[in-house]
């Protein structure tokens, strides 16, 4: 069972994400990322929230699920907070 796979991503107003093609875009602040993902999989975007359906419950999709799911959440992120490096004393 994939847990990260399953959870749904907040798209912030920041934030504008496309998908067409099997290649999931994502654009806010002058910055723009894409990523293609396999056959079969499937991105539903639906009232400002963004979910990532997999074909079928073979283990390769179920691992995969769980990235494209990451990778697109760490896309939103990028593009709208961008990269920072926080040092704890």
């Amino acid at each position: 069972m994939s847990r990260i796979g399953h959870a749904q991503i907040n798209i912030p107003a920041a934030a504008t994400v496309d998908y067409k093609n099997n290649v999931v875009t994502v654009t806010g602040n002058n910055i723009t990322m894409t990523r293609e993902l396999n056959e079969g999989f499937d991105v539903t975007i639906e009232d400002g929230v963004l979910t990532v359906v997999r074909p079928d419950d073979s283990k390769n999709n179920k691992a995969l699920h769980g990235l494209y799911r990451a990778l697109s959440n760490n896309m939103i992120t990028g593009v709208t907070e961008g990269f920072k490096k926080q040092l704890e004393l």
